[in-house]
């Protein structure tokens, strides 16, 4: 009985771990419902993300920063901002995670 309160306390502290390592976000991202994918990167203590396709205007091979200037506190990425490359309209934004497989922005 101990092993198993011990393993079910493991399992929920492992589910929610995540939200607590800034680093879970250094991966590519569907964005906008799929229309769209970004690799994060940190550049000197700050979170930015690169556009590297787009439903609608193809390959960008990583060559245009959707995402900048994002800083992690607490369980998310905030006080950065977020260019809409289809509009050239920049929003401020913060970024949550919602589970392991995705994100939550908010803009």
């Amino acid at each position: 009985m101990k092993k198993f309160i011990g393993l079910i306390i493991f399992l929920l502290i492992a589910s929610f771990s995540y939200a607590n390592d800034p680093a879970t976000i250094l991966d590519e991202w569907f964005m906008e419902k799929g229309n769209s994918l970004v690799k994060f990167y940190v550049k000197d203590g700050k979170y930015f993300a690169k556009m590297i396709w787009s439903k609608k205007e193809g390959n960008f091979n990583g060559q245009k920063d959707v995402v900048l200037d994002l800083v992690f506190e607490k369980d998310e990425w905030k006080k950065g901002k977020m260019l809409d490359p289809h509009h050239n309209k920049i929003f401020y934004c913060k970024i949550k995670m919602k589970n392991q497989n995705e994100l939550d922005v908010r803009c």
